[in-house]
């Protein structure tokens, strides 16, 4: 009986370490994705002013 209880003793804490785990992973996940959408933000701004950089270069006589 006593064996019993530690096997379902150790499923329960391998299961609760699982949960943890996958919300670690979740959470790392969410960080990751605002990262990139900052980055592609980043990105769209960089592409304006480079635009604007060329508009004012075509400006000039060369």
């Amino acid at each position: 009986m006593e064996n019993m209880v530690n096997a379902i003793n150790q499923i329960s804490a391998s299961a609760n370490e699982e949960a943890t785990g996958a919300a670690n992973i979740a959470q790392k996940t969410e960080m990751i994705v605002n990262m990139s959408e900052n980055v592609v933000k980043l990105a769209d701004k960089s592409n304006e002013k480079a635009e604007a950089l060329i508009r004012l270069v075509n400006q000039f006589k060369i």
